[in-house]
């Protein structure tokens, strides 16, 4: 699921582990950081779904800080070695830092009823040192590779003359 934001393998995770109700993981959420996170309804026929879920910025952001200092080592250090190799069709976002800030991310992205929204979340630096977390909402005047560039480009902007 990490490595190419595989739905299939999303699903199996989802139906395998939220629960007879499907709540097992909203209900969890808060615990990683995710406080203002919320289902939303009328998309699929299972509720909640992985796929509809809207969250903020800051709720990406403590996600990340979460793994990142307060997961034991060993799944802390797995989850940072997958998000630093994830596919190459995964290295946009916080990958526009460039390959010398060691990136580390996951991108997400969703057309929602008002047009695209795209996000990505991730670290950079030697021992993942910065956190740094983008999020668009095109409100339909661009589609998803104008978001992509966008959240890329923001990365590129902060971080691509940091690292080299």
């Amino acid at each position: 699921m990490l490595h190419t934001s595989d739905d299939d393998a999303a699903d199996t995770l989802w139906y395998r582990y939220a629960g007879a109700d499907h709540r097992a993981f909203n209900d969890n959420f808060p615990r990683y950081g995710l406080t203002s996170l919320h289902a939303e309804s009328g998309y699929t026929e299972y509720f909640p779904y992985w796929g509809f879920q809207k969250c903020t910025p800051l709720d990406l952001d403590r996600l990340m800080t979460y793994v990142l200092t307060k997961l034991p080592a060993g799944e802390r250090s797995y989850l940072v070695k997958e998000l630093r190799t994830v596919a190459p069709v995964q290295r946009w976002g916080v990958w526009g830092a460039g390959p010398a800030a060691q990136p580390g991310n996951k991108n997400g992205w969703s057309e929602e009823d008002g047009g695209w929204v795209m996000n990505t979340v991730g670290f950079v630096g030697e021992d993942e040192r910065y956190v740094l977390t983008v999020m668009n909402d095109l409100h339909g005047e661009g589609g998803y590779d104008a978001g992509r560039a966008t959240v890329t480009r923001v990365s590129a902007m902060i971080f691509g003359g940091y690292f080299g």
